[in-house]
């Protein structure tokens, strides 16, 4: 269980809040159960997350005497959701009427289950689910003009998604104070931040070190008699032994993946433009899922930044974070054939 809470003095507030959320939510979707009294904005923050997920946030409108509702999310050129349902508890007596409603069908794979007054029947959202509760406009400090939202996240699939919203509104806050505009997330200090920030240039730059080395070795191999590439990317480069520099033994204590899965051994991160799908699902996180709509999104359009990565759904800063230790994005840096790899015996 994970727990946040996010200042949302007025309704754009509580809107651009759902709409943050809706990009951290993966194709398998995600159970929110909404909780507040009359007035605090459930219904408000249901559009959000529909016009963050390509819904007409119009079209969207509160539940509370059709029970559920349901929109079709629009598709793209990454897997994503399939369908929002919105769904109003307020006029239920019991559980049976659950049933009745056939409630327990909604939560399948690839749905978005955003449910108001989700507290009057305790257990009904299941063990997954994010859990917001907010304030009324009476309650609290809204007399001060602010209103607060507390979130809790139940589960892994759950969490992830929780982790990513709090980065993605953590990101927005930043950008929105440099212009002087004010922001609303009230994500972990900011000491916690900059040792994040501390590690990631420790971790990178011990890399860069091992690159450089890399990098300032003599060439060796004045001519390749062959350039070998497996299915995972890793080139082997075959030297006539006559054609060496320098000797074998000082040869062999080189890389001997210049590319590939075999590169980040050394310090070499995968070029995105250019990985495939099997290297994709070889990372620590990503699965094939993520690898398809990755793959999916480059067709659509070129990655110009890891950040970009953001914008493939179930993707979100948490996760580019880690990706940076494995992808890059920019122009190849080595000459491949550099090194001895393999060189041809006597």
């Amino acid at each position: 269980m994970k727990t946040w809470s996010f200042d949302s003095p007025d309704p754009d507030s509580t809107f651009r809040m759902a709409s943050l959320l809706s990009r951290s939510i993966g194709e398998t979707g995600l159970v929110i159960g909404l909780i507040g009294p009359l007035g605090a904005g459930k219904t408000v923050f249901a559009k959000g997350l529909a016009s963050g997920l390509g819904i007409e946030p119009a079209a969207v409108s509160s539940p509370t005497f059709v029970i559920a509702q349901q929109y079709l999310i629009p598709e793209g050129a990454a897997p994503r959701p399939h369908v929002l349902h919105h769904v109003d508890l307020y006029r239920l007596e019991s559980e049976d009427e659950l049933d009745a409603m056939g409630f327990a069908d909604l939560f399948v794979s690839g749905a978005v289950v955003a449910v108001e007054w989700a507290d009057r029947f305790s257990g009904v959202l299941g063990p997954a689910r994010i859990e917001i509760e907010l304030e009324g406009p009476s309650v609290g400090e809204a007399s001060k003009g602010g209103r607060r939202a507390d979130v809790t996240a139940f589960g892994e699939v759950a969490e992830a998604a929780l982790e990513d919203w709090v980065e993605l509104a953590e990101r927005t806050s930043r950008s929105q104070l440099s212009a002087g505009t004010g922001g609303s997330g009230r994500g972990p200090q900011k000491s916690v931040t900059w040792l994040f920030v501390l590690a990631f240039l420790l971790a990178f730059g011990s890399r860069l070190s091992s690159l450089g080395s890399f990098l300032s070795r003599p060439s060796s191999c004045r001519e390749a008699v062959s350039v070998e590439q497996d299915e995972l990317g890793t080139l082997r480069v075959v030297c006539d032994e006559m054609a060496v520099g320098g000797s074998q033994a000082d040869d062999a204590k080189h890389p001997n993946y210049l590319s590939g899965i075999g590169g980040l051994l050394y310090g070499r991160p995968m070029l995105l433009s250019e990985v495939s799908r099997r290297q994709l699902e070889a990372l620590p996180g990503i699965g094939p899922s993520r690898s398809a709509a990755i793959i999916a999104s480059r067709k659509d359009a070129p990655f110009e930044s890891l950040a970009d990565l953001e914008r493939v759904s179930g993707i979100g800063p948490k996760t580019v974070a880690k990706l940076s230790a494995w992808l890059r994005v920019g122009p190849d840096i080595e000459v491949r054939t550099r090194w001895v790899t393999d060189p041809v015996p006597n």
